[in-house]
C-alpha cells in the first residue's frame, strides 16, 4: 500500500467534521503553553534591539540595561505565579469558560500596556514602570490560562 497524503488529509478532514468538539478542546489545550512561550520568546528578541534601548534610555548604561533586562523577563513569571494561584478560585466561581475569558482579558490588557509603554511623551522611567505593570498583568493571564486549559 502506497501512502497518499491527499487521502490522509481527507480522512482527517472527515474526522474533524464528525468530531469538532474534540479538535476544539485539543486546540484550546495548546493555548496555555503557546501563550507562555510566545510572551517569553517575544520579549527576548525585543530586549536586544537598539530601538528598545533608545526608547527606554538604556543605550548609555550597560549595567542598568542588564539589570532591567533580568527584571523585565522575571516580572512575567511573578504574574504567572499569582495567576496560577488564583485560577482554582476563579474557575470554581465562573467555570472553565469564564476563567478562560477572564484570563484572556488580563493577557490582552497586559499586552496593550506593554505595547504602548514607550509611546507618547512620557519619561523613560514611567515607560519602564508601565512595561513592568503590563508584564505582570499579562503574566497573570498566562498563569491562569496555564492552569485552566483542559489537559
Amino acid at each position: 500500500m502506497v501512502w497518499n497524503p491527499l487521502a490522509q488529509t481527507l480522512v482527517v478532514y472527515r474526522d474533524i467534521k464528525a468530531n469538532p468538539r474534540y479538535y476544539w478542546m485539543a486546540a484550546s489545550a495548546c493555548w496555555g503553553g503557546m501563550l507562555f512561550g510566545w510572551d517569553s520568546g517575544l520579549i527576548g528578541g525585543i530586549l536586544d534591539r537598539p530601538a528598545f534601548k533608545h526608547a527606554f534610555g538604556l543605550s548609555d548604561n550597560p549595567k542598568a540595561y542588564a539589570d532591567i533586562k533580568g527584571w523585565i523577563a522575571s516580572v512575567l513569571h511573578a504574574g504567572c505565579f499569582f495567576g496560577a494561584m488564583s485560577a482554582a478560585f476563579i474557575s470554581e466561581r465562573f467555570g472553565r469558560k469564564g476563567a478562560l475569558m477572564i484570563a484572556a482579558f488580563w493577557f490582552h490588557l497586559g499586552s496593550l500596556l506593554q505595547t504602548t509603554s514607550a509611546s507618547g511623551s512620557q519619561s523613560s522611567s514611567s515607560a519602564l514602570t508601565q512595561l513592568y505593570i503590563g508584564r505582570a498583568i499579562g503574566g497573570y493571564g498566562v498563569g491562569m490560562v496555564s492552569v485552566v486549559v483542559p489537559t
